[in-house]
């Protein structure tokens, strides 16, 4: 399947795709400078860095499948709930329109699917499930089945809890079948009970911009994120924490957080993740502990360090970006990329193998 991305991001959920031989990505709109050099450094080909209007781009190759990106939630909070005509959203299903390619699918944080509930009558997606979701009703109205999965990363195996919303349109009759998650809180054993923060960064050694691994994979996650590398990159904190702040979070326990703050200026929030358990949520402050809820090592008197928080969020070890790039736009990109495990399991919905 030929596939072409918009607004990627680091492109790791297409990446799921590339991961069966038979699928490429060929053409990208709306790649970011900043994300050129991660982005191809994990795909089958190199794109330059562009910035188009998605309704008027011509795609230059043919392709089977679009993967959009839209900025949804900005765009219907600024023009308010029942007018999306300006926004981004809108411009990607003009693409559509123009286009028609085989397949499309849109990746959404969770949240966006209340900002989307806006049609003016209820309508039923290809699972029949009944809502008011404008989304569906447009992508129906182009001349697909539609389908929206919502989802929890974990119960695909990632190693923290991470909500994702896809609406995938196909074409009419195409009965799509999503592969069922199977990890949980519980699990029969082992293999699949929640990943854990030690599955997921347990073999990583001393910090530094391009270390060897402590030891050989311990399990499948980590031999899967390797993927037959020998060292690993960005394994570093991405900002020094003042003498106060480490004197503050080494008094705290794995699964407690502290209530008195390291300054009155800063106002902050500890939480230290246990060790063998799954990560909480992060978000785009991963790498500092001013935030709310802000987490630090389960073990060290640290943040996690960027490589880590990669870790956790499944993307794969040979994702890497040039030092130059400022810290925040760097976790903003790490925290907003999907796992190619949630790549492959939607290529495997489209039977696309």
């Amino acid at each position: 399947m030929k596939i072409f991305e918009y607004r990627p991001f680091l492109g790791t959920f297409g990446l799921g795709f590339e991961r069966f031989d038979q699928n490429e990505v060929v053409e990208v709109a709306n790649l970011p400078k900043n994300v050129e050099f991660p982005y191809n450094n994990t795909h089958k080909q190199w794109f330059l860095s562009n910035f188009v209007e998605i309704c008027d781009y011509k795609p230059q190759k043919e392709f089977d499948l679009a993967i959009l990106n839209p900025d949804v939630g900005d765009g219907i909070r600024k023009q308010g709930k029942s007018n999306f005509k300006t926004n981004d959203l809108e411009d990607c299903l003009t693409f559509l329109r123009n286009n028609r390619p085989e397949f499309a699918i849109f990746t959404l944080d969770i949240g966006a699917i209340p900002l989307l509930n806006t049609a003016e009558d209820y309508t039923r997606d290809a699972f029949d499930q009944v809502s008011k979701d404008m989304l569906i009703t447009e992508l129906q109205k182009i001349g697909y089945d539609a389908y929206l999965v919502a989802l929890d990363e974990a119960s695909y195996g990632i190693s923290t809890h991470k909500s994702i919303a896809l609406y995938i349109a196909t074409p009419k009759n195409f009965n799509m079948k999503f592969p069922q998650g199977l990890f949980n809180q519980y699990g029969l054993g082992k293999f699949n009970r929640y990943r854990t923060i030690a599955d997921a960064i347990g073999d990583l050694g001393h910090l530094g911009e391009w270390v060897p691994y402590k030891n050989k994979p311990q399990n499948v996650y980590q031999r899967n994120l390797r993927r037959g590398l020998e060292k690993t990159t960005w394994h570093f904190p991405m900002k020094k924490l003042p003498s106060k702040q480490i004197e503050t979070i080494s008094k705290i326990r794995q699964g407690s957080g502290a209530a008195k703050t390291p300054s009155v200026k800063q106002k902050a929030g500890y939480f230290r993740p246990k060790w063998n358990q799954i990560c909480p949520a992060l978000d785009f402050k991963f790498y500092t502990v001013s935030s709310k809820r802000a987490c630090i090592h389960p073990l060290l008197n640290r943040t996690f360090t960027a490589r880590e928080c990669m870790r956790i969020l499944g993307l794969p070890d040979n994702v890497s970006f040039e030092l130059n790039i400022s810290r925040p736009e760097m976790a903003k990109i790490i925290v907003d990329s999907i796992s190619p495990t949630i790549g492959m399991a939607t290529a495997l919905a489209l039977r696309c193998i």
